[in-house]
């Protein structure tokens, strides 16, 4: 399903941090140094509305999609992967699709798939997002009566989407774990693994699982260059059935000041899913 912007800012989304640079996209060498400053861009961006800082993520838009932004319905967003970004004649435009896996609560928040395209414009050398006007008609057929999307369900049932670490000093390394099971009654394989950031690390046992079969994904993170509040988004791609399963991992990295600033305020928190 394709969805304009105004359709599925129904939820706020998704996905880097701060203080350091995204991972540059496959075949990096093969991109231009246009194509990656927007795709910078695009991921602060989402980044700022998964962490609910839309007044700062205002200043990612052009002056005449603010006040649309402003009055967009926010709900909530599993996870984002950028599909694909296209430089218009001359540079100046492009236009950006991007995979999300939000949750519609007329199906019962059940996560479903949306594949939203926004436009964005170089203004001063610096890339800006351009909101359209809603589109009532759009969203009552996407919210209301009318067919409504039927999303897949995942072969490798995850426990857990969302990982959310205590607060933890900046430079520590932590890792986040994400069980699941092969629920099919076929073999499924997992074909990626993709991660916006060479901060968060892979690693798991192997591809394939039999059904019935259990696995885990760790994520290790390093926080190294990290400060204060802390989302991404891991991406996780499965045959045969052509899935794709967005997790996340939060929290909040302490720099020096906030370590001593909380140092005698509370008891250690514990990591939790």
């Amino acid at each position: 399903m394709k969805a304009s912007f105004a359709v599925w800012l129904v939820a706020a989304v998704a996905i880097p941090s701060f203080r350091a640079t995204p991972q540059s996209p496959p075949a990096a060498q093969s991109v231009g140094t246009e194509e990656l400053a927007l795709r910078e861009r695009v991921q602060e961006f989402y980044g700022l509305l998964q962490t609910g800082r839309f007044s700062e993520a205002e200043n990612y838009l052009t002056s005449d999609s603010k006040e649309t932004f402003r009055h967009q319905r926010r709900s909530p967003l599993l996870g984002f992967e950028i599909k694909s970004v296209n430089l218009d004649a001359g540079g100046k435009t492009a236009t950006v699709e991007v995979l999300t896996q939000t949750v519609a609560p007329t199906l019962a928040m059940t996560p479903i798939p949306l594949a939203s395209i926004l436009q964005w414009r170089l203004v001063g050398g610096t890339w800006y997002a351009v909101i359209p006007k809603p589109n009532p008609d759009a969203l009552k057929a996407l919210f209301s009566g009318g067919s409504k999307p039927v999303p897949k369900p995942e072969e490798l049932k995850f426990k857990g989407h969302t990982y959310t670490f205590a607060d933890f000093p900046e430079g520590a390394v932590k890792v986040a774990r994400f069980p699941f099971k092969n629920v099919t009654d076929h073999t499924v394989t997992i074909t990626d693994i993709e991660t916006s950031c060479d901060c968060l690390k892979a690693e798991i046992e192997k591809k394939q699982y039999a059904p019935g079969e259990s696995g885990e994904l760790a994520i290790k993170f390093d926080s190294a260059n990290y400060v204060q509040e802390y989302a991404q988004t891991i991406v996780v791609k499965t045959d045969p059935g052509n899935r794709v399963t967005f997790l996340v991992v939060r929290g909040f990295v302490l720099s020096p000041a906030d370590q001593a600033a909380r140092a005698a305020q509370q008891p250690k928190a514990t990591d939790k899913h």
